[in-house]
């Protein structure tokens, strides 16, 4: 999953500093067309991803280990952790782009609340009620909550700021 996540992170790297630039010198155009590539991006490279997992599921876990048991539930395990992964990637870009233009607060919701709003709880809940599957099921229950997270954060920018969708035509870069 590192080596998945390490060029994702690279992607936000870039993406910040696009945006960072071009809101800081108010060039709207180019910030929207930023943040259309950022999203398009990771969620292919988020959703290609995913696909090959699920497709090669049976022979990643021997490319790290030679124990049959291991690989046989790495390949049980891959599926349900990366149930939306495709998710992944564009919520990512949107933590990244509240990060960029300086909104802190809501960066720091978006980029805390997965891991420990989210999961941590998820992993001690699901468990009790799912069995052992529940541990591989909170990363994607948790992703989702994330989106509605983000999808709420986003309504309420838009509304209170006019920008399109949350992100877009960004003409006030805080609050």
């Amino acid at each position: 999953m590192t080596f998945i996540f390490l060029p994702l992170l690279g992607l936000s790297q870039a993406f910040q500093t696009l945006i960072g630039n071009n809101v800081g010198a108010k060039s709207w155009s180019r910030s929207d067309s930023s943040i259309n590539i950022a999203l398009t991006v990771a969620f292919g490279y988020c959703l290609a991803l995913q696909l090959g997992v699920l497709i090669l599921k049976d022979s990643l876990g021997a490319l790290f280990v030679s124990d049959k048991q291991i690989i046989t539930e790495v390949a049980r395990i891959l599926p349900m952790m990366t149930l939306v992964y495709f998710l992944a990637g564009p919520l990512m870009m949107i933590s990244t782009f509240f990060q960029a233009i300086g909104d802190a607060k809501r960066a720091a919701i978006l980029g805390i609340a997965k891991t420990y709003v989210f999961v941590l709880p998820l992993i001690l809940i699901l468990p009790p009620l799912m069995g052992e599957v529940g541990i591989w099921y909170a990363g994607p229950v948790a992703e989702l909550m994330l989106l509605i997270l983000t999808a709420f954060i986003l309504y309420q920018r838009g509304r209170n700021h006019g920008q399109k969708y949350g992100l877009y035509g960004t003409q006030q870069t805080s609050g």
